[in-house]
């Protein structure tokens, strides 16, 4: 009977570690990227020299 509730509670810690990383994979993006949206009009602050460069694509977005 320990064998089977041993077998039992290691299928259990197998299921669990597999959602948990599934639910992870699929949280990537929001996990890693924050997705604050800023106005055009607003300037980052970096320490020192640096030039912000606006690339225009063939349909006209920046």
């Amino acid at each position: 009977m320990s064998r089977s509730i041993l077998l039992q509670a290691i299928l259990t810690l197998v299921a669990v570690y597999v959602l948990l990383c599934g639910s992870l994979f699929f949280a990537q993006e929001k996990l890693l990227f924050f997705p604050d949206v800023l106005p055009a009009s607003y300037v980052f602050d970096f320490p020192g020299f640096h030039r912000e460069v606006w690339l225009t694509m063939k349909n006209g977005t920046r």
